[in-house]
């Protein structure tokens, strides 16, 4: 596992993620990385425990091109 500098993530999370622009934002722009690595957070809704949050996926979206036409489904 990568080591990660938190005091630089944090630099550069409070330059670019300015919350007056909005958390949504944020959310919906990801999938983010930082030096290279996948960046996986969850938004806390209400009074969940940050402790028991499992943090093991991540939506993406993949375009794939040329495949052969038996491949392709619906």
């Amino acid at each position: 596992m990568k080591n990660i500098n938190f005091q630089a993530i944090q630099n550069v999370v409070a330059a670019i993620w300015r919350p007056k622009e909005g958390i949504e934002k944020v959310i919906d722009g990801g999938p983010w990385t930082f030096e290279q690595s996948l960046l996986v957070y969850h938004k806390l809704e209400g009074y969940e425990d940050a402790q028991l949050i499992k943090l093991n996926n991540v939506e993406i979206w993949v375009q794939v091109y040329d495949l052969p036409s038996g491949i392709l489904s619906k």
